[in-house]
């Protein structure tokens, strides 16, 4: 089979669809679709690794995506009231006018955003550190009109399943949580933002940031409301523009007669994955990374690219890493139709007329 990848991956979105979009008919879905496979594979006398490919993924995203959806249901079902939660914090301490919030990653593998109060002391919520927390509980609201904007949705894409206002006791049970791999990259990025504050004025060392970075969390709302008006708010979004100027500065640092040609790419690849942790892996990043790394890899192992296989595989493990983010997949649709479409319109006969008002 040519590019068992790519229907793995498609088998894959097909089961986060029937789980997100069909919740309780998936098993008579799912039961008329092996059923349908079985005849299938007896009318055409198909190899038992084809049907193992296209059903397989297939079940498991869509048994993943709604033991996720009960993950979120579970927490949703405690809106409004005092809970006490336990969980190891994740992100840096953002600062608001009147309070400070930052992420926790709770037990069931989600995260919730805990707000403070600026009065409380915010020692025990440096990074790593698992604590326990008391505090209202407020999930996420949803689209209020037809059509609406629905928040809960694209704070399921960071796998955020809602707020905590913390009114109680804060308990420091663990210092470390972290792998330390992730802990040091957390101080460089820190140490990187810090340094900026130094070296550049406030504002612009917050553009800095978000140019840098795509941390936009210190940037007042006014200029980034002016970035829109002038169509320029993916200026400050990570893409894989970054990653080809970090490529360009490695391959320009180290040379090649020092490091050779091998050790060059490999030390690339440990770069672009060290700075896709420090943009909090963002989906744009990510993609381009993972395409990028595949890429050089492939002129480590003498192996041309493919480039459909490699869409498949970044896709692929971005979905494994959370389901929600379907609105990746139509990026990556498009991205799979582009050279489809560049076919066909090379292929169409142009009228004289045509030709003669282009001219």
């Amino acid at each position: 089979m040519k590019r068992p990848l790519l229907i793995v991956t498609i088998s894959y979105i097909l089961g986060i669809i029937i789980g997100v979009y069909f919740k309780q008919s998936i098993l008579l879905i799912l039961l008329a679709g092996i059923t349908g496979s079985a005849f299938w594979k007896i009318i055409k006398r198909k190899k038992t690794i084809i049907i193992a490919i296209c059903i397989v993924p297939c079940l498991w995203s869509c048994l993943q995506t709604n033991n996720l959806n009960n993950k979120y249901n579970k927490m949703y079902k405690l809106d409004d009231e005092n809970i006490e939660i336990t969980g190891t914090v994740c992100s840096q301490i953002n600062e608001t006018d009147y309070k400070y919030s930052v992420n926790i990653k709770l037990e069931n593998k989600l995260k919730l955003t805990i707000y403070i109060d600026k009065k409380e002391d915010v020692s025990k919520f440096e990074y790593d550190n698992k604590i326990s927390v008391v505090g209202t509980y407020k999930k996420p609201t949803g689209k209020r009109n037809y059509k609406g904007y629905d928040y809960m949705k694209y704070l399921k894409t960071k796998k955020i399943c809602g707020s905590l206002m913390v009114d109680g006791e804060v308990n420091l049970i663990k210092t470390k949580n972290i792998n330390p791999i992730f802990a040091v990259i957390n101080k460089l990025s820190l140490t990187f933002k810090q340094n900026l504050k130094k070296l550049l004025p406030k504002q612009e060392s917050e553009l800095e940031q978000g140019i840098l970075l795509g941390d936009t969390s210190d940037i007042e709302s006014d200029i980034k409301g002016d970035f829109r008006k002038c169509n320029l708010s993916h200026m400050l979004a990570v893409s894989g523009a970054h990653l080809s100027y970090l490529v360009l500065g490695i391959n320009t640092v180290l040379s090649k007669k020092t490091f050779g040609i091998r050790r060059r790419k490999i030390l690339s690849i440990i770069f672009i994955l060290i700075f896709m942790v420090i943009v909090n892996m963002s989906p744009s990043v990510v993609r381009a990374g993972i395409s990028t790394i595949i890429a050089i890899f492939a002129t480590l192992i003498y192996r041309k690219q493919d480039t459909y296989t490699t869409i498949s595989i970044a896709l692929l493990l971005t979905l494994l890493h959370n389901e929600h983010k379907s609105a990746l997949n139509l990026t990556f649709l498009l991205i799979i139709c582009k050279p489809f479409v560049g076919h066909a319109s090379a292929h169409v006969p142009q009228s004289k007329h045509a030709s003669a008002s282009i001219t």
